[in-house]
C-alpha cells in the first residue's frame, strides 16, 4: 500500500536511541517498497536530528538524511501544496505549527498515498481526506 512517512518517522528510522526506532522500521518494512516521503520532510528530519537532547552533529545528520533520501522515494512539493495547505488550516481556524502537518498531509494526498504513518495522528486527521492515518507507536519489547 503506498505510504507516506512524516518526519517523526524519519526521524525513529534514522536515530537509533529512538524508542519508536522498532515501530519505525517495522512501519517501512509493511509498505513494501511502497513508502515515499516529501523533501520538507527531509529538511524537518535534519532539523529535528540536530536538535535532540544528544544531537546528532550536523554533517552526519545532513549524511543520514541523503542516505534516507536515496532509499526512500522522496517526492518535490508544489506550490499548490503550499497554497492548499495556508487554505486548509485558514478555513479551519488553525494557526502555528500545524501548517507543517498540513504541508505533509497535502503532499501525501498529491503523492497518492493510501495511508500516512506518523506520531501527531490527530494533526493528520484534520487534513487527510480519505487517507488512512496510523500512528506510530512505542513497540513493547516484552522486557521488564
Amino acid at each position: 500500500m503506498t505510504t507516506y512517512l512524516d518526519s517523526t518517522v524519519l526521524v525513529s528510522l534514522l536515530y537509533a536511541q529512538s524508542r519508536f526506532k522498532a515501530a519505525a522500521d517495522a512501519a517501512l518494512a509493511a509498505a513494501a517498497g511502497q513508502a515515499f516521503t516529501s523533501t520538507h520532510a527531509l529538511v524537518e528530519t535534519y532539523r529535528t536530528l540536530t536538535t535532540l537532547k544528544l544531537p546528532i552533529p550536523p554533517r552526519a545528520a545532513r549524511q543520514l538524511v541523503i542516505g534516507l533520501a536515496a532509499a526512500i522515494r522522496t517526492v518535490e512539493i508544489s506550490r499548490p501544496v503550499y497554497t492548499a495547505a495556508l487554505a486548509e488550516v485558514a478555513r479551519q481556524g488553525l494557526a502555528g505549527p500545524i501548517i507543517y502537518d498540513a504541508v505533509h498531509c497535502l503532499a501525501a494526498r498529491a503523492g497518492k498515498a493510501k495511508r500516512v504513518v506518523t506520531r501527531n495522528p490527530t494533526h493528520f486527521r484534520l487534513f487527510a481526506g480519505t487517507m488512512e492515518v496510523v500512528e506510530l507507536m512505542e513497540q513493547q519489547t516484552g522486557e521488564v
